[in-house]
């Protein structure tokens, strides 16, 4: 038994070799450059690949600095297009970390499918690679606009999907997300969108100059990570701002925190905290075909003014107003992806586990049920964390 086991492992170890196929090629560290952003645009029938690639310098001192390089080429195909990189990149660059794909906006409204089917079969590329859709700007010139300015734009774009856990107005969204929705005909893609805005405090200095000559602030424009792109099939149709991302994260359950102001009993201000949510999506195969969307919010009141004691009866019309607010942010989201026929909520997969030989009957058909579908929505408030003041500033 062991003389078969060892005579099979030999058989396929040099089937493997013969295949060329058991080492990977290697080379050394030190003659790469790794691609940490790849931005998509179209020039015609050609694309134009930006790359940013990281580099180590040395400092006077001695030290290593880490650095960032970009590049850009054109060609019929991603994979040309890299490799006209190689005429003139001082190292051989990789794929290997590669942390973002930045696609602009006329490249995502011509379809994304020839781009990131690339990414999916390259053997360097993996499927945890974010994506991004540029609006109002080419992937080219929103890298280099960023480049230009001091700190790494990756680190930058790292900080933005950090801070959407407090936001609620973006999320993550992979290639792994995209391979997965598009073998899926009656699900819809969303991106998140990733804008280009003037710094507001930089241009107040603008007059304010330093002992050099220079303002005082360096950052002239700002990345902002605010909505979605959605897709008919790999084709850009629409953006949703980021009010209606956030009611889309509700549904999805893509929401760990937000705030949101509503007004007391007396018309003041009142911030709340989100700091839970959950959904629970209903289908309902009767004639005509409907679904309820269930939402439990928990939150805590965060900034609070008036000069009374906060009671059971005061702490109700909070939550009431925090239900009446959450559920018209979800219901202006579902009306803009029920008019566009897009069910980037997952309705068509909560039917489909609901029942699946009902839903057999259904699916080829289903984005013009969604679009008629009817969808309730309840939202359920529970206010965990507040305080109690006799006497509160102003009082």
């Amino acid at each position: 038994m062991i003389k078969k086991v060892l005579a099979l492992f030999l058989i396929l170890f040099a089937m493997l070799i013969l295949h060329g196929c058991f080492f990977p090629e290697k080379h050394p560290i030190e003659d790469l450059q790794n691609i940490l952003i790849a931005g998509i645009d179209r020039d015609g029938e050609d694309i134009v690949l930006t790359i940013v690639v990281d580099t180590i310098n040395q400092s006077n001192s001695g030290e290593n600095q880490i650095g960032a390089e970009l590049y850009v080429a054109t060609g019929k195909t991603v994979f040309e297009a890299k490799r006209s990189l190689h005429e003139y990149t001082e190292k051989r660059i990789v794929w290997y970390h590669l942390k973002y794909i930045i696609i602009g906006e006329e490249a995502a409204e011509q379809g994304i499918d020839p781009y990131l089917s690339f990414f999916c079969e390259n053997n360097e590329n993996r499927f945890s690679h974010r994506l991004i859709v540029a609006q109002g700007i080419t992937a080219k010139d929103l890298v280099q606009q960023i480049c230009s300015q001091e700190g790494g734009v990756s680190e930058n774009i790292d900080s933005l999907f950090t801070e959407t856990a407090r936001t609620g107005k973006s999320s993550e969204i992979t290639l792994l997300d995209y391979a997965i929705t598009r073998e899926r005909p009656w699900e819809s893609l969303y991106i998140p969108v990733i804008t280009l805005i003037d710094n507001p405090v930089a241009q107040k200095s603008d007059d304010t100059q330093g002992q050099d000559g220079e303002s005082s602030h360096e950052h002239k424009v700002l990345l902002q990570l605010d909505g979605y792109a959605l897709f008919d099939e790999d084709l850009l149709t629409c953006f949703l701002d980021g009010d209606s991302t956030r009611g889309i994260n509700f549904v999805i359950n893509e929401l760990d925190s937000t705030g949101i102001v509503v007004q007391d009993d007396k018309g003041q201000n009142v911030s709340l905290e989100i700091i839970e949510s959950k959904v629970s999506i209903k289908p309902d195969f009767d004639e005509p075909l409907s679904a309820a969307i269930e939402v439990v919010v928990k939150s805590n009141m965060v900034e609070y003014t008036e000069n009374q004691d906060v009671g059971e009866e005061y702490i109700t019309y909070l939550e009431q107003r925090q239900d009446a607010y959450i559920q018209n942010e979800i219901e202006q989201a579902l009306t803009v992806i029920q008019q566009k026929k897009l069910d980037v909520i997952g309705m068509g997969d909560a039917f489909y586990h609901e029942n699946v030989f009902k839903w057999n009957n259904i699916k080829e058909d289903w984005q013009n049920i969604f679009a008629d579908l009817k969808i309730t929505v309840k939202v359920t408030s529970d206010i965990k964390c507040t305080y109690s003041l006799l006497n509160a500033a102003g009082a």
